[in-house]
């Protein structure tokens, strides 16, 4: 009896050890992608990479970077993906140097990180959107500039992400900032707040809104707006000024995984087929020198605004600290 429970612990050791290493080949991904864009990686890779076993796991990009630096050096994480480039910044001394395994001469010149320790997966900008069938209802003109948004007409009718839950609320917010300067800052998000019907917690808020005519103006992601457009005829995506705010998402792999098997052979993919695809099936915003996208439904002769402090942790945590609304 001794004798079978030696044989069957001893059994039972060997099968988690099995275990154990197998699960040392999984590569395993942090992603604050959208489901539809990770599920086409997955097919992908399961497609092209049938014998690397991969497991993404989502995480809202703040909860993203906290874990990051939460678990450090002990992270079972062994790519980042699509973490916003200031935390991605904030947090940089925890991955690997990427300088001597890609050249970035592909992408363009505004987009690139401060470091070679990560990469841009995405750029994705914010818009104005437009319900025009509301607009017209109710005698409204378009708005064509920021100031117009502070028209009182506009009472109750706009929404926008709040910058401190929303990469795209604090794209707007970050863009007005640095280019009037502090105080008309301030002034210019206390007079549009009482025009305001919500603060989204989202990006995707003000979006979901126009759907369902809840607002006339919402001021949200780019991307989500233009697949709402090519549904809805009433909307209508526009730019203003000196083109649309955007924010760099940013992919890389934890210092030491490099040398875990798979996990360069995955990032390379990733980096080579996975970017590129994702720009072609989802995102119109330049990124990539050979590029040429081109969405009906994004803003007529749209470009990207001139964005400072992309990847400025402090600069994001000063504007943050200010904002009260």
């Amino acid at each position: 009896m001794i004798k079978k429970i030696i044989i069957s612990i001893c059994f039972l050791l060997i099968i988690l050890c099995i275990s154990s290493c197998a699960n040392r080949n999984v590569v395993i991904i942090y992603s604050s992608l959208e489901d539809f864009r990770v599920q086409t990686i997955v097919d992908d890779l399961a497609k092209d990479l049938p014998d690397v076993e991969v497991k993404i796991q989502y995480y809202s990009t703040g909860t993203h970077a906290a874990k990051l630096e939460f678990e450090a050096d002990d992270t079972p994480c062994d790519i980042f993906l699509a973490l916003e480039g200031a935390y991605s910044e904030h947090i940089s001394d925890l991955f690997y140097d990427l300088s001597n395994d890609f050249d970035t001469s592909r992408y363009l010149e505004d987009i690139l990180p401060p470091t070679n320790k990560y990469h841009v997966f995405s750029s994705e900008a914010g818009c104005i959107i437009l319900n025009t069938k509301y607009l017209q209802e109710h005698n409204l003109k378009e708005p064509t500039c920021y100031e117009d948004l502070l028209d009182s007409s506009y009472k109750g009718l706009i929404m926008m992400p709040n910058p401190k839950s929303s990469g795209t609320g604090f794209n707007f917010y970050s863009y007005i900032y640095q280019t009037y300067g502090q105080d008309y800052t301030l002034n210019y998000f206390e007079k549009l707040s009482k025009n305001v019907k919500q603060f989204s917690e989202s990006g995707s808020g003000p979006v979901k809104a126009i759907d369902r005519g809840e607002i006339a103006i919402g001021l949200g992601m780019v991307s989500q707006a233009a697949t709402l457009a090519a549904k809805n005829p009433n909307i209508k995506t526009i730019s203003f000024e000196d083109g649309l705010p955007y924010s760099a998402f940013c992919m890389g792999i934890i210092k030491g995984h490099e040398k875990k098997e798979n996990v360069m052979q995955v990032y390379k993919y990733l980096y080579d087929v996975s970017i590129p695809k994702d720009r072609e099936l989802y995102l119109a915003e330049p990124l990539l020198k050979y590029q040429n996208l081109y969405n009906p439904y994004y803003p007529k002769d749209y470009k990207l605004a001139k964005m400072e402090n992309l990847y400025n942790f402090s600069y994001r945590e000063e504007l943050l600290d200010l904002w009260r609304w």
